[in-house]
């Protein structure tokens, strides 16, 4: 089951620093992403020891995902359009923080 929560935003300024130390999750990333051929997605990125996935968007802001099992990271690879897969079975479904 996926554990659905609001991404948190990382940033300056009161409460945004804040906010993201109390919950744990790191402000800047090393993660590898590799570019992907859609509209919708710039990169994605996956680190299977933390379950992170890491996507780059055309804005050039970039979200962390916590919890994401391996096998949603390939089926987001592999699917016919990553955009769709992704607001289907991503976005609003896991926990994420906005890093960039």
């Amino acid at each position: 089951m996926k554990a659905a929560g609001p991404c948190v935003v990382l940033g300056f300024g009161p409460g945004l620093v804040a906010e993201g130390a109390v919950l744990g999750h790191r402000k800047r990333s090393n993660m590898k992403r590799m570019a992907v051929d859609s509209s919708a997605l710039v990169s994605v990125g996956y680190d299977r020891k933390s379950k992170t996935l890491e996507i780059e968007f055309p804005s050039g802001h970039v979200y962390q995902y916590f919890d994401v099992p391996a096998a949603e990271h390939r089926a987001l690879i592999n699917a016919d359009s990553l955009g769709q897969y992704f607001n289907a079975e991503i976005k609003d479904c896991y926990s994420c923080v906005q890093i960039r």
